[in-house]
């Protein structure tokens, strides 16, 4: 199988949220609600938020999908975070207030960029690609575009459960930095690892 990487397009929308829901199954829902994909598939169409499709990059064969990274530098995620939360309120219309909470409690667990990283808010591979090397050809490819921007870090937030990723992560050279005390979203807890490379 020859897997080919590539930026995404606003074409790629209708691949976008399955891919993505792979990564956070149960944490994007729970923070997004019952609309999750249609409003991830949304925010993927329009440039200037830290969903769009202009930070997503694709690992595809043979026309087929295989997996995705979403990841943006800290000057991108202070230019578009003020924007991220206008379009959310907008999509989530009516539900907004709803989802109030669990967005801002999100906030404390995840997606926190220092000055000088690279942050990769999610990285997804197809259940029939996986143990095929593609998590490690689109790791590799986001630490050359960090580099390339100038990033002196690569940053990630993994659920402490995912032991796969963990697994992954640890490959490839990062390390656990710190872990956050459990927290509910709605019915549910989640904890996080914040793990970092150095980018020499």
């Amino acid at each position: 199988m020859t897997v080919r990487l590539r930026p995404a397009t606003p074409e790629d929308a209708d691949g976008f949220a399955p891919l993505l829901l792979l990564s956070a199954e149960e944490f994007l829902p729970a923070v997004f609600g019952p609309s999750t994909a249609p409003l991830l598939t949304r925010l993927f169409r329009e440039a200037g938020n830290l969903f769009s499709f202009r930070h997503v990059r694709f690992a595809e064969a043979g026309g087929r999908l295989l997996g995705l990274t979403l990841a943006y530098s800290a000057d991108e995620e202070r230019r578009e975070r003020l924007r991220t939360g206008w379009l959310l309120m907008l999509g989530l219309g009516g539900g907004f207030l709803a989802r109030l909470g669990p967005l801002l409690s999100a906030q404390g667990l995840v997606a926190a960029v220092r000055p000088g990283e690279h942050y990769l808010s999610n990285i997804a591979v197809s259940p029939a690609a996986r143990g095929q090397g593609v998590g490690s050809l689109l790791l590799a490819a986001l630490e050359q575009e960090a580099r390339a921007a100038g990033s002196r870090a690569l940053v990630l937030d993994v659920e402490t459960a995912n032991h796969g990723a963990i697994r992954l992560y640890r490959r490839h050279g990062f390390v656990v930095e710190r872990t956050t005390a459990p927290r509910r979203l709605g019915p549910q807890s989640f904890r996080f690892h914040r793990m970092r490379k150095e980018l020499r």
